[in-house]
Order: C-alpha cells, then sequence, then structure tokens
C-alpha cells in the first residue's frame, strides 16, 4: 500500500511561492532603483570631474577642491593626518605634500608659534606643469570670485582680501601659477 502526498507538498510549495511573490517584486524594484542610483551617482561624478577641470575652486572659496581639509590657523597634527606623506623641513618650519592632482602638484604648509602650538599661518599651492593654471588664469579666477585686489604691484603681484579670515597673495615670476592663501592681516613687504 503506498500513500499520496503529492496534492499537500504541491498545494505547500504554492503557497511558498505566492508567499514569495511579493518579496521578489520588492528586490526587483530595489534592484532598479539600486541601478538608478549608480547611473545618477556616476553622472554627478562625471560633472563634478569637468567642472573641476574647468576650475579646481568653489564659489567663495579660496582652497581648489579636494585641497581644502586643511585651512588657516590648522595645526600640524590636522595636517598629518589628512596627508599622512607630509615631510618636515629640518627646522620643522613647514610640511611639505606632494599630491599629483589635475591642477596642482604639491602643497607647503607654513606654521608660526612654539612648536607643540604652531598653527598654520600660510599655505603655497603650486600647480602641476601644464595645469594652464598660470599667473594670469589665476588672476581672473580670483577677481571673478572675491573681485579687483586690494593691492597691486609691478611684475603682476597682486592681493586679495578675500574672505573675513584669509587674503590671497599672488606672486609676480611670470607664467608661475603658484600662489599662497595667507591670514587675512597678512601684509607683504610689497604692499604700501
Amino acid at each position: 500500500m503506498s500513500t499520496v502526498v503529492m496534492p499537500i507538498t504541491n498545494a505547500s510549495l504554492n503557497a511558498k511561492i505566492e508567499a514569495l511573490l511579493p518579496a521578489a517584486a520588492k528586490v526587483a524594484s530595489l534592484e532598479r532603483e539600486l541601478s538608478a542610483t549608480k547611473a545618477r551617482l556616476e553622472e554627478a561624478q562625471t560633472v563634478a570631474k569637468l567642472a573641476t577641470m574647468q576650475t579646481p575652486f568653489l564659489p567663495g572659496s579660496v582652497y581648489p577642491v579636494h585641497l581644502d581639509r586643511v585651512a588657516i590657523g590648522a595645526t600640524p597634527e590636522l595636517v598629518l593626518s589628512v596627508y599622512p606623506n607630509a615631510e618636515w623641513d629640518e627646522d620643522k618650519r613647514y610640511l611639505s605634500v606632494r599630491v599629483e592632482m589635475d591642477h596642482f602638484a604639491s602643497v607647503t604648509y607654513f606654521f608660526e608659534g612654539k612648536f607643540g602650538a604652531q598653527r598654520v599661518s600660510s599655505i603655497i599651492f603650486h600647480p602641476a606643469i601644464d595645469s594652464g593654471w598660470d599667473r594670469s588664469r589665476l588672476t581672473e579666477r580670483f577677481t571673478v570670485l572675491f573681485g579687483p585686489p586690494a593691492f597691486t604691484a609691478s611684475k603682476g603681484r597682486a592681493l586679495w582680501r578675500a574672505t573675513p579670515r584669509e587674503a590671497i597673495e599672488l606672486n609676480g615670476l611670470p607664467g608661475d601659477g603658484t600662489y599662497s592663501v595667507r591670514r587675512w592681516d597678512y601684509k607683504p613687504a610689497w604692499v604700501p
């Protein structure tokens, strides 16, 4: 004698399938949403990259994009936590960092104050070779962002009182795109 349990097994499996269908539909919906979100993120990253290819500066900021985590007044410890590869000069007056970005090759952080209580007083941004960010282009960009320079001098030197905390000094070397961010009260020797 044999017992047939197929209808009960089939009914049980059919019930299980019916119970799982809403979950499967939810998974499919989540997969579509994930795919769409990834596509939007990729598009946003592309737009951001194109924007920073045109200018490495955000409106109102004296710091290039991705180099804005250390500002005037920061401690050496912060610089070293953000850039573990930073190297001190032999007198521990400044830290140099190779950044190898599209627009800038390195950054130098100068400190004032006694060792142990030092703060960043000046930051020099060194452009990458062939980045296109020479003195002329920086002058144009800073003028768009902060208005005309507060002071200018022969040989292309310029100083902007950019924010309530920071000033920008552009050196006077032809073609050079090196510029520095300094404390707002900074006064270079060439300013009358």
